[in-house]
C-alpha cells in the first residue's frame, strides 16, 4: 500500500532532481516510473540529470548516463521540449543553432525555436529563411508562423509569391497561422490556384486564420463569383459567428444548393435570419435539411417534421447526417426513436 501511494505521488512529480532521487530507490516499479517520468520532462530535467550522472550511488549515475545517451539534437521531442522551458530554454537552443552543422539538427531547433514564440528566437529564424539549404529554409518560414509580429508577417510575405509551390505553400499556411488581416487577400486568391498544393495551403490558412480580427478581410471572399470561394468564407465567418455580416451571408441562401448549405449552416451557428432560414425549407433537399437543423439549433423544432419525412424517402441519407450532427446520436433511420429523443 505504502508503495502503491509512493508510485501514485510519483507520477504527479514534475520535480526533476525528486526524480532523479527516485532512481536509486530500493523498489524496481519506482525507479521505472521516475526513468520514465524523467524521459518525458526532456530537456526540463537536463540539469538534474547531468548532476545525477556524477552520483556516488551507482544506480543513479547509471540510468541517469543512460537517459542522458536518448538526449540528442535529433531526437524529436527532447529538442522541442526546450520550447516549453521559457528564455531559458530559447537561450540553449540559439546556442546550440550556432554551434550545429548537421541540417537535421539544425531544423529541429529551428521549429522548436518557433514553437516557444520568443521573440528573443525571431531574428535567427529570419536567418534561416535564407539558407542555402532548401528543406531549413521551408522549416524557419513554418516556424514564422508563430509570430504575430509585424517583423515575421514582413518577412513572410516577402516569399509570398516565391516560384517554389513548396515554399509558397509554406508561406501562406504560416501567414494563415498569424492570423493577419492583411494576409487574407491573398490565402482568399490562392484558392483558385491550379496548384492542388496552394489551394490546401490556402484552405488550412484560411481556417487557421479565422478569428473576429480577420472576419472582415474574409467576409470579402463573399463578393466573388466562384462558388467554392464564397461557400469556403461563408463557412468560416460562421464558425467564428460573424454576426456583423449576417446580411452578406443571408443573401447567398438564394444561390446555388452548395453556397445556400453553407449559408443556412452559417445562419444556424450565429442564429440569426430566422425566417430566411425557414424559407430554405422549401429548397432542394440537401439545403432544407441543412435548414432544419439551423432552426433546430435557434431552439426551433419547426424542420423536424422535414427531417423524419426525409428519412423514410430516397434522401435519407442527408436527414441522417444532420440528425446525426445535431445530436451526436446514431440512430439510424428510425423515425419513433429520434421523435421520443428530440420531442422529449
Amino acid at each position: 500500500m505504502v508503495a502503491f501511494a509512493l508510485l501514485a505521488a510519483l507520477l504527479l512529480q514534475d520535480d526533476p532532481h525528486a526524480l532523479v532521487q527516485q532512481l536509486g530507490s530500493d523498489d524496481l516499479e519506482l525507479r521505472d516510473t521516475a526513468q520514465a517520468k524523467l524521459v518525458q520532462l526532456g530537456a526540463a530535467a537536463l540539469p538534474a540529470l547531468e548532476k545525477g550522472a556524477k552520483s556516488d550511488i551507482e544506480e543513479i549515475r547509471s540510468r541517469s548516463n543512460h537517459i542522458l545517451s536518448g538526449f540528442n539534437y535529433k531526437n524529436r521531442a527532447f529538442v522541442l521540449s526546450f520550447a516549453s522551458m521559457g528564455e531559458v530554454g530559447v537561450t540553449r537552443l540559439l546556442k546550440e543553432l550556432g554551434t550545429r552543422t548537421d541540417q537535421d539538427e539544425r531544423r529541429l531547433l529551428i521549429e522548436a525555436l518557433g514553437l516557444s514564440k520568443s521573440e528573443k528566437a525571431l531574428d535567427a529564424i529570419k536567418a534561416e529563411t535564407r539558407a542555402k539549404e532548401g528543406e531549413t529554409r521551408r522549416v524557419a518560414l513554418a516556424a514564422l508562423g508563430n509570430f504575430a509580429t509585424k517583423e515575421a508577417v514582413d518577412t513572410l510575405m516577402a516569399s509570398v509569391n516565391d516560384p517554389d509551390p513548396r515554399y509558397r505553400s509554406t508561406v501562406l499556411l504560416a501567414l494563415g497561422r498569424t492570423k493577419t488581416p492583411t494576409a487574407i487577400g491573398k490565402l482568399i486568391g490562392g484558392l483558385r490556384d491550379a496548384d492542388p498544393r496552394i489551394r490546401t495551403a490556402c484552405t488550412e490558412g484560411l481556417l487557421a486564420a479565422a478569428c473576429d480580427t480577420t472576419a472582415d478581410e474574409i467576409a470579402k471572399g463573399l463578393s466573388l463569383e466562384e462558388p467554392f470561394t464564397i461557400q469556403y468564407c461563408i463557412t468560416l465567418l460562421g464558425r467564428v459567428k460573424a454576426k456583423k455580416h449576417r446580411d452578406a451571408i443571408a443573401k447567398h441562401v438564394a444561390g446555388a444548393d452548395k453556397v445556400a448549405c453553407a449559408a443556412v449552416w452559417a445562419l444556424g451557428q450565429m442564429g440569426e435570419c430566422r425566417e430566411t432560414v425557414k424559407a430554405a425549407l422549401e429548397r432542394a433537399p440537401s439545403v432544407a435539411c441543412m435548414a432544419a437543423e439551423a432552426l433546430w439549433r435557434m431552439g426551433d423544432k419547426g424542420g423536424l417534421a422535414l427531417l423524419y419525412r426525409t428519412l423514410e424517402g430516397e434522401h435519407a441519407a442527408l436527414a441522417e447526417d444532420r440528425l446525426r450532427a445535431m445530436t451526436g446520436k446514431e440512430l439510424g433511420k428510425d423515425v419513433a426513436k429520434w421523435k421520443a429523443l428530440l420531442e422529449k
